[in-house]
């Protein structure tokens, strides 16, 4: 009887902790896919700063300063 609840025991342990890894590489998972989103919204707006920059007039320097300092 002893021996057959140790097991039982023992089973359970390994069984939540198997959930629990589980659930670890799910966040895990889900931050990667978080930074990849945030890099790839990085990317996009530098796209658009550049491209300003291409479309700004050569004589307003104003604009392509702080244009410029929003690339940064």
């Amino acid at each position: 009887m002893r021996g057959t609840l140790l097991a039982a025991a023992v089973l359970a342990a390994l069984w939540a902790a198997s959930l629990g890894g589980a659930y670890h590489k799910g966040r895990s998972d889900a931050a990667a896919r978080a930074e990849a989103r945030a890099a790839q919204g990085y990317r996009d707006t530098r796209e658009r700063i550049d491209d300003a920059l291409d479309m700004a007039p050569a004589d307003d320097d104003d604009l392509r300063r702080r244009l410029r300092a929003l690339a940064r």
